[in-house]
């Protein structure tokens, strides 16, 4: 999934935390799919600036579901 963060330092701030091996749980109210607890996993988490809205920043997280 991807985080979006209208600044850079927390988007950078988000990667280190997730950089942490642990498990996480997130939660969106508006898209069940998206409440669970998952772990980093299957890849590298990426950082990168929007192209068209130069003040917007993500953060791609690969990931991996789990029993809460």
């Amino acid at each position: 999934f991807r985080l979006v963060f209208d600044t850079e330092s927390g988007a950078l701030g988000a990667e280190a935390a997730l950089s942490i091996p642990q498990t996480l749980t997130i939660t969106n109210t508006d898209i069940d799919a998206m409440s669970m607890t998952f772990v980093v996993a299957g890849g590298d988490l990426d950082v990168e600036q929007d192209d068209s809205t130069v003040t917007l920043w993500r953060v791609t997280v690969p990931f991996h579901e789990v029993s809460a």
